[in-house]
């Protein structure tokens, strides 16, 4: 890992194997929380992360056992993630977002329903799971 900063906000570096420096430009009472959550922060490649904040990220980088399948992608009606033939699984148990993945499933087809009652009454008539 190399070292990274973003505007002023904050860096971020290397220390030993398995062990990084968080540097804050201010003090954030609940960033272990943040860093330890299921929805941690996401991680991307430096030429992503270095791109100027008024440009729109127009690259969707997969890993793990998913990947972003954009042609099947329908802004506000789905979207789809095929597995990933490249995911080696780690040798141990799944934990909450941890830990080895096992892949079963070829694809995740993740539709919207924004309207909590056309969700219920698709759920309720069996279209959706």
């Amino acid at each position: 890992m190399a070292n990274f900063s973003w505007r002023g906000r904050g860096r971020l570096r290397p220390l030993i194997k398995r062990t990084f420096s968080l540097e804050l430009a201010e003090r954030f009472g609940p960033v272990l929380d943040a860093l330890g959550h299921p929805r941690a922060p996401f991680m991307m490649p430096a030429r992503i992360a270095s791109m100027p904040a008024e440009v729109q990220i127009t690259e969707i980088v997969g890993c793990g056992p998913f990947k972003f399948a954009r042609d099947e992608w329908q802004p506000g009606e789905q979207v789809v993630y095929v597995r990933n033939p490249d995911y080696i699984p780690r040798d141990e148990t799944p934990s909450g977002s941890t830990g080895g993945k096992k892949v079963f499933l070829d694809k995740v087809i993740w539709r919207y329903i924004p309207d909590p009652c056309d969700a219920a009454e698709d759920l309720a008539a069996g279209k959706v799971d």
